[in-house]
């Protein structure tokens, strides 16, 4: 390739990269250059990343991926679904424990909960009753660990009608709508333009977070399937990787008994064979005895 074919590619590319064309994809802005465009989202995902409550990126993401709402009917499904429960790993405040903090390490599956007045004025969606927000927290049990004690206190509940407002509260506060729209748009895409086309989470995600698909793959684009089956082909690599080094230590260790194990064996055999030869009488007294006795028998020459 020549240097004039390179300059020129260059040159197109810083001319691309200055026209206003390019659109930040966490906030929707449009008529920014590349470089502000890429200045814009790399402020709001660094944001995102110090406050973004950790333990509601699988829950949000599971309901966005794949969705065919509409980006303001996402979000008010998503408010719903994390203020309609607790979630494993949120911290949340014990009351009757003397207001200790723990964080939840289990959550029981509705259709297990037993039956309360609460739960017949919602639907299985977890919608709230007549458009009242929040909504009114789900029948369900929860399990929190204790931070100082490490101890488990099972079967708690969030019901709004217990001490001032919920057994349990929450520590933190959760994100509101601004916020909820910013770290929807910054992890996922709409797979087309029609008002029907679902969203898709990034597929490094989908795999961290171990997502399930709700449409099946040959609906999406070729693009997409092929970067979700490289990633996927990357995870199962690693695994194997990881399964190769655990192994090795293994082998090491069996090599290593091996050798000490034929090494116990040669001492053993070298002690037994001290053992007999020390066992066996001693011979060297025999032979001078027999010296002596020869040296007798022979004649004394003349004087």
């Amino acid at each position: 390739m020549s240097e004039d074919r390179i300059g020129s590619e260059y040159r197109d590319r810083c001319e691309l990269y200055a026209q206003e064309v390019w659109v930040c994809q966490c906030t929707g802005h449009t008529g920014l250059t590349h470089k502000e465009a890429w200045d814009s989202e790399h402020k709001i995902r660094n944001m995102l990343e110090a406050s973004f409550p950790e333990f509601l990126h699988k829950p949000i993401l599971s309901v966005v991926h794949h969705s065919t709402k509409s980006l303001d009917a996402l979000i008010d499904e998503v408010l719903t679904l994390i203020h309609n429960r607790f979630h494993t790993g949120e911290v949340v405040i014990c009351h009757k424990h003397d207001k200790a903090r723990g964080a939840v390490v289990a959550v029981t599956d509705p259709e297990n909960a037993c039956n309360s007045p609460s739960s017949d004025k919602e639907n299985k969606s977890g919608e709230p009753a007549n458009g009242r927000f929040p909504p009114a927290h789900l029948p369900l049990r929860y399990t929190v660990r204790l931070e100082q004690s490490g101890r488990e206190l099972a079967n708690l509940t969030a019901c709004r009608a217990e001490v001032r407002g919920a057994a349990a509260p929450r520590a933190e506060r959760l994100p509101n709508r601004d916020m909820l729209r910013l770290f929807v748009r910054s992890n996922a895409v709409r797979q087309g333009t029609s008002s029907t086309a679902p969203w898709v989470v990034s597929p490094h995600l989908f795999v961290q977070l171990g997502l399930k698909n709700k449409i099946a793959s040959i609906f999406l684009p070729q693009s997409e399937r092929l970067k979700r089956h490289c990633l996927e082909r990357a995870v199962e690599r690693s695994k194997d990787g990881s399964k190769k080094k655990e192994k090795k230590p293994k082998d090491k260790e069996k090599k290593k008994k091996n050798k000490e194990g034929s090494q116990a064996k040669s001492d053993a055999k070298t002690k037994q064979t001290s053992s007999k030869e020390k066992k066996s009488p001693g011979r060297p007294k025999k032979d001078a005895k027999k010296q002596n006795a020869a040296a007798e028998k022979k004649p004394v020459g003349p004087a």
